[in-house]
Parts: C-alpha cells; sequence; structure tokens
C-alpha cells in the first residue's frame, strides 16, 4: 500500500541564482533593519520605552536620526504595550517628543467573539497582529513592549518556545516590510556576555537580527548608554549616550542624545566582572596619551584607533573613558565615522581617503585600505 503522505511531503527548493540581491532596508540605519526583528534589553528605569517612544515619533514625522543627517522615510506605528497607561504616560510622552499621533495606534486588546477583551498572546493571536498591519496600511514600525508580556505559556526560557514566537514575527516583517522592535528585560543571572543576559534564553539573542542594550554610564552619573550587542546586517558603527529629562513646555519625560559615537562594549558596560570599577589610572593615562598621539595630526577614522588601540592591549571601555576626559570628538564623513582632538576643528574636512595615509608611520602597515570607501568591520 502506497504512503501518499509520504509522497506529499516535499522539499521546497530555491535555486540561488534565481534569487535577486536586494540591499537591506532600514529604518534606522545600521541601527533598526526593515523587514526584520530586533531588540531592545534592559534593566529596569534606564529608558528603554522612552527610546522606543523617540524612534516612533522619528518614523511617524520623518525627524532626523540622532547619529546621521539621514530621515526616515515616514510610516505608522503600532504599539503593543502593557506597561504603561495610554492616557496619563504613553500619548504625554508622544506629544513631548513632537509625535504625529494620528500616525500610531496601540493594540490595546483582542476582542473576544463574546465581546470581552484579552491581552495579546503571540501564541494563539499572530493573525490578529498581523490584521493590525495590514489594516494600518502604511505601517513602518512595531513596538512589542514588553515582549515577555506577550507569550502566552510560551516559556521565555526555552529555546524553541523563543522561536515559536520569534519566526511568525520575522515572517510578519518581510512580509509587510515593517521593522519589528521588541522590548526586553534583562535576566537576573549572571553571564559570560550581554547577550546571554537578554531575557532568558540564548534564543532572543539568536534568532533576531539586531540586539541593542540600553545601561547607565558608570563613569557618569545621568548619562546611558545605547549600545549594540548584535546587528549581523551592518557594519559596527558603534553606540550613543543619552540622557533624561523634561521637554521644554511639557510635562513628560524625553530622551536627549548627545553627538558622536560610543565605543564601550555592551559586555563592558552590564557585567559585573568587566570594569565594574573603571579601568586604573596609569591605564587611563596611557589610553589619554595614546589617544593625543594618535590624533596629533588631525581626523582619524575611528575603526583604525579602536584597532590600534586594541593592538596596544587597551581596553575599549578604557579607551572610550579617556575619549571623555579629553573632549575627544566624533564626526561622521560619508559611511565612516572619525575622531579628532577639540582643538582639530581645522582639520574635520579630512576625507575618507585619508585612511589611505595615516598620519602614523606604525599604523600604514596594518591597515593596507586600497578602496576609495572605508571598508568597515562586520560585527557578527
Amino acid at each position: 500500500m502506497t504512503d501518499h503522505s509520504a509522497i506529499e511531503l516535499r522539499p521546497k527548493m530555491v535555486r540561488m541564482s534565481d534569487v535577486e540581491p536586494k540591499d537591506i532596508e532600514w529604518l534606522w540605519p545600521g541601527r533598526i533593519p526593515i523587514g526584520k526583528v530586533s531588540i531592545l534589553s534592559g534593566s529596569p528605569d534606564k529608558g528603554k520605552s522612552l527610546v522606543t517612544l523617540d524612534i516612533a515619533s522619528r518614523v511617524t514625522t520623518g525627524r532626523k536620526w540622532p547619529d546621521c543627517a539621514e530621515s526616515p522615510k515616514t510610516g505608522g506605528v503600532i504599539i503593543v504595550g502593557v506597561e504603561d497607561d495610554l492616557a496619563d504616560t504613553v500619548r504625554p510622552r508622544l506629544d513631548a517628543n513632537g509625535a504625529d499621533v494620528s500616525r500610531i495606534q496601540a493594540l490595546d486588546a483582542i476582542l473576544q467573539a463574546d465581546g470581552s477583551e484579552s491581552l495579546l498572546n503571540l501564541d494563539k493571536n499572530i493573525a490578529q497582529l498581523e490584521a493590525a498591519i495590514s489594516e494600518q496600511g502604511d505601517c513602518r514600525l512595531v513596538i512589542i513592549d514588553p515582549i515577555g508580556a506577550f507569550m502566552g505559556n510560551k516559556d521565555s526560557n526555552k529555546d524553541s518556545d523563543v522561536r515559536a514566537i520569534t519566526a511568525p514575527l520575522a515572517r510578519l516583517a518581510v512580509k509587510y516590510r515593517v521593522a519589528i522592535l521588541l522590548v526586553a528585560h534583562l535576566n537576573k543571572g549572571k553571564a559570560d556576555t550581554a547577550l546571554n543576559k537578554s531575557m532568558g534564553s540564548v534564543g532572543f539573542g539568536a534568532s533576531v537580527r539586531a540586539v541593542w542594550f540600553v545601561a547607565d554610564d558608570k563613569e557618569k552619573e545621568g548619562r546611558k548608554l545605547f549600545l549594540r550587542g548584535k546587528c549581523n546586517v551592518s557594519a559596527n558603527n558603534g553606540g550613543l549616550a543619552y540622557s533624561i529629562h523634561c521637554a521644554p513646555g511639557a510635562n513628560a519625560p524625553v530622551v536627549a542624545w548627545e553627538s558622536g559615537r560610543v565605543d564601550i562594549s555592551a559586555d563592558d558596560a552590564l557585567l559585573d566582572n568587566r570594569s565594574a570599577r573603571g579601568p586604573k589610572p596609569e591605564s587611563r593615562q596611557e589610553a589619554e596619551e595614546f589617544l593625543k598621539e594618535i590624533l596629533v595630526s588631525g581626523s582619524v577614522a575611528s575603526k583604525i584607533v579602536i584597532d590600534e588601540a586594541k593592538r596596544r592591549g587597551i581596553a575599549i571601555a578604557t579607551l572610550d573613558r579617556a575619549k571623555r576626559d579629553l573632549k575627544v570628538k566624533s564626526h561622521r564623513a560619508g559611511d565612516c565615522w572619525f575622531m579628532r582632538l577639540p582643538k582639530s576643528e581645522d582639520n574635520r574636512e579630512r576625507t575618507s581617503l585619508q585612511i589611505n595615509a595615516p598620519p602614523f608611520e606604525w599604523g600604514a602597515a596594518a591597515y593596507p585600505w586600497v578602496e576609495p570607501k572605508p571598508r568597515l568591520a562586520w560585527g557578527f
């Protein structure tokens, strides 16, 4: 007797020569991709939700991103949240950010056949989330804050359960060309990497394309850091720093971004056993002398500075603190970030072609750049 079920189950094969290559589309260039799932993770009271509302306001209005001159393609935003009241918290914060609130909708509940309401359950209500995205029409961003509240009976500590949630979300992101941003808390256990501190299972960090962390700056009270944990579809463009304050004329907090990139790692910022007390004075002095030496002639590509610091055994966290002490400036030219000493203003317009001839003899052999456009290191 023939087993028809075995015949009907066939592999679907795709010949790669039939696949049309495409560039990555970005919501926030180099940080949050369109058509993929990203995570923003951190401990409570670090401004995770405020960061998401800042992003939402930029998407709805086209206001420029804090680290580049590029403006986002405008569109709608869907917020799926449970921790903040819409009337006294979310709406005032959106208004303080200057958001176009007519383009933002909150998925407040799932309406049942009997008229009752229930919380969105991503294990059972993925079709309802899809309907919400489809009905909005111009949706560019979906924020789910926090992801742990919408997993139903799935266990956030089990890899298979986590992927059962993130995989359908990834398919929605591709189908509707939206960015899906999941907000996650850090787990309380010890971990060897920052990625392993995001929620319970490593499946969260492994199954999404980008993970960003928010953390306190251990050296400056009130300063927060937005740090890269993973973004394997872009070059490493560093992190950012921000503070939280009330917007002028508004009784609601907003994020105020600092200019320039931050090169401290998420591991150094989040792991207790790494740089918890800051670098020793002699280590910071070494880092300061290094920066003065390498930047003496003007702007130098950040990648060259970081790579040479690593070669000399200078920790990235120590380098970042030395940058702040010396008030080293960061600026962008084309696709490349540069560092300069504060008195090197007249050298700011040095182009990326100067990477081919760095102003320090010991670095030239280590960086045989041959292309006019800098080739940045990929962070897989």
